[in-house]
């Protein structure tokens, strides 16, 4: 069975690789496990710059208002 969790990026940004990560500027994108505007929110408090979203948009009967609904706000404008 396959399992995401996005706690995993949050830990993989802790310690000593989180400040090496830091202090090189290097931009880290949250790919797997991102349904709902809070999990945006928890990855991007844990460090993340970018995410990549797939089924939570595929699932949608529209894709636009599925995109509105994840970020909290219309993003097409």
């Amino acid at each position: 069975t396959f399992e995401v969790d996005i706690s995993n990026t949050k830990r993989l940004l802790e310690g000593k690789r989180g400040e090496i990560i830091r202090q090189k500027d290097i931009i880290v994108v949250g790919e797997s496990g991102l349904f709902t505007p809070d999990d945006i929110a928890y990855v991007q408090e844990a460090g993340v710059k970018a995410v990549l979203v797939g089924e939570s948009l595929v699932k949608q009967s529209d894709p636009g208002s599925g995109i509105a609904d994840l970020y909290g706000r219309n993003i097409s404008s």
